[in-house]
């Protein structure tokens, strides 16, 4: 198959990806829905399943895009129009799927995950989890699918009682039901339980991977995360400003190693088993990433400066200072390739 016209720095990624192991073989001549498909995490996704038709002898595998906005898909894909192997299923992630769609695998995308619009739109928060998640589970059901991914979050594990707490897979610690992210942690637990339930009641092959902080390619101007906000102030050529004190501990996972790691857990993944995903060698404080981009661009930006009304103790830092423990996904051979100072240098240059 012809390949397509990408950015430099995305063809340079989906090759280290098929440099690795994976049973690339299963997926041909089947067809992967891909859900919230325009999404950063799940664009990837569909450009790795892209790429694999380019290189991978064989009948293609061919991906199913959800997506709810039919001109933002055409401007994200523009590159692959007119490709065979790709097609546009234009729908709401929240209501049942056509019941002519045949699914061999499905990777559910779906749903907000800046925080931002946990507060704004709690009810457009859940809704993909909860009614999203309910019907692909029944369609994956009817048509007997092989494989079943949902993208969770590591905001199922709460608030930890412990800085220090080892958090692997089986830790979970507190959401409070009333707060206001509460919609976005909560909904996730439950589509989590939903996976489960359907995997151990009917035999679907549900997976969920519990993604953290995830930047790369195709990273969005109104993704208000604050390594977002970064990026975008030194493209900008603006000073980095931040709204906290800086002292959150967080991983960062490049996409190109999530996505090995999502396909992975895709093929290789344990029915009804939950991975974190996170790239644990990659941690460092909200202040040192800042600070790390400024001198990665000093040409660009100006100063690491605080806001003037700095936000303390938000949702999202409650358990940021948790040791992380991803060796489940070690032991499905998943190891990062990609450290702090190479991804957001690849990131940068995509977006220029």
């Amino acid at each position: 198959m012809k390949p397509s016209l990408r950015h430099p720095v995305l063809e340079e990624d989906l090759h280290q990806i098929f440099l690795g192991s994976l049973p690339w073989e299963r997926l041909t001549g089947k067809t992967i829905l891909v859900t919230g498909a325009t999404g950063l995490v799940a664009s990837y996704l569909v450009e790795t399943l892209l790429y694999r038709n380019e290189v991978i002898a064989g009948p293609a595998c061919t991906v199913v895009a959800l997506v709810r906005d039919k001109d933002r898909a055409s401007r994200r894909f523009a590159h692959h129009s007119a490709r065979p192997d790709l097609q546009f299923l234009i729908q709401d992630a929240t209501v049942p799927l056509p019941s002519a769609l045949q699914s061999n695998f499905i990777i559910h995308a779906a749903g907000n995950s800046s925080p931002g619009l946990f507060g704004r739109d709690p009810v457009g928060t859940y809704k993909p989890a909860i009614l999203g998640t309910h019907y692909l589970l029944e369609h994956a059901h009817t048509v007997d699918c092989e494989g079943f991914l949902l993208l969770s979050s590591g905001a199922v594990h709460g608030s930890m009682v412990g800085e220090n707490t080892a958090m692997n897979e089986r830790v979970i610690g507190i959401v409070d039901p009333l707060e206001p992210y509460a919609c976005y942690a909560e909904s996730k637990r439950m589509a989590e339980t939903m996976c489960t339930s359907w995997s151990r009641q009917f035999g679907v092959p549900t997976r969920m991977a519990r993604l953290g902080h995830t930047y790369g390619p195709g990273l969005r101007r109104d993704d208000n995360r604050a390594f977002a906000e970064f990026v975008y102030a030194i493209l900008d050529q603006r000073d980095v400003i931040l709204q906290s004190d800086g002292s959150a501990v967080r991983p960062y996972c490049y996409l190109s190693d999530a996505a090995e790691a999502l396909i992975r857990i895709l093929l290789l993944g344990g029915d009804g088993e939950a991975y974190l995903v996170a790239n644990v060698e990659a941690t460092c404080t909200v202040l040192e990433l800042a600070t790390i981009l400024v001198n990665l661009f000093p040409d660009r930006t100006g100063r690491v400066k605080m806001a003037a009304s700095v936000q303390l103790g938000s949702i999202s830092d409650r358990y940021s200072k948790c040791r992380l423990d991803v060796t489940k996904l070690h032991d499905l051979g998943w190891w990062p390739q990609v450290d702090i100072q190479h991804g957001f240098s690849r990131t940068l240059r995509s977006l220029l």
